[in-house]
């Protein structure tokens, strides 16, 4: 018979090397990106909450995506790395949520529910801050411009807002939400004008958004029924100013109320 040789047997196929050190990095280097988007909402005016959520999550996925190319061209295995960064990524969208909420809190990260109704400017010019939770500001008692214009910062992080105003005053409001909705039929229509990004020319906030409404029914609307109410703006990045006729005027004194938020709905009502 014919004598064949026998194949030679196969090498075992060479295992890639752990992560090692080089996961550790990218991992630590994924924390570093968190914790920079947190510093840049706590320090800075650049971005709003749902900016910062994003943010914070977009780049955790570009880290994760980057360290998966490293580690593929060092031949080293990404389990380990794969595993932390999809804990990471899924840990990045409230950690910039809370970024969001320090940066319109000035970090206040106090919670629950609270009322004020300041009686000085002086107590007023402080302003008004909530973490999360449920705020009240009444700011109609006219001792608080005594002592000429004045403006209220009010904010809260996450949750509802409630500002009570003088309609018969020169009033301006100026609100704005990362996320959420902002309800002004609180606003008598005959006494304000009331405009937002995208109400477009042609549309009269009174007349439009109204809808038949009587104005002295106005406490009717409670928190679970805003949703489907025209007289407010709700969504992403969103904003409104309202303004007395007083106010459009030039009337002195001017009391401006700055109100930002990061997840929530804010109410504007008029009290005289």
């Amino acid at each position: 018979g014919i004598n064949a040789w026998p194949n030679p047997p196969v090498p075992p196929r060479p295992r890639r090397a752990k992560g090692g050190p080089v996961t550790i990095s990218l991992i630590g280097l994924m924390l570093l990106v968190m914790a920079g988007v947190v510093a840049l909402g706590r320090y800075t005016d650049w971005l709003d909450g749902y900016a910062l959520a994003v943010l914070c999550w977009g780049l955790a996925l570009v880290v994760m995506g980057a360290g998966l190319i490293v580690l593929g061209l060092l031949g080293r295995r990404a389990g380990s790395f794969v595993a932390a960064s999809i804990i990471l990524a899924l840990v990045a969208v409230p950690v910039g949520a809370g970024a969001g909420v320090l940066a319109v809190t000035d970090g206040s990260l106090s919670a629950g529910s609270s009322f004020s109704r300041p009686q000085t400017a002086a107590v007023a010019a402080n302003g008004y801050s909530l973490g999360i939770g449920d705020l009240t500001v009444d700011l109609t008692d006219p001792a608080i411009l005594e002592a000429g214009d004045l403006t209220v910062d009010v904010s809260v992080g996450i949750g509802n807002a409630t500002v009570v105003v003088p309609g018969d005053r020169s009033v301006i409001v100026n609100a704005s939400l990362a996320t959420g909705q902002i309800w002004a039929g609180g606003l008598d229509p005959d006494g304000w004008s009331v405009t937002w990004p995208g109400l477009g020319d042609g549309h009269d906030w009174a007349d439009d958004y109204w809808d038949g409404r009587d104005w002295e029914d106005r406490d009717w609307v409670d928190w679970d029924d805003l949703s489907d109410d025209p007289r407010s703006v709700d969504g992403i990045a969103v904003s409104l100013t309202a303004m007395t006729e007083a106010a459009a005027d030039g009337r002195q004194p001017l009391l401006t109320v700055d109100y930002r938020g990061s997840i929530g709905r804010l109410r504007i009502v008029e009290q005289n």
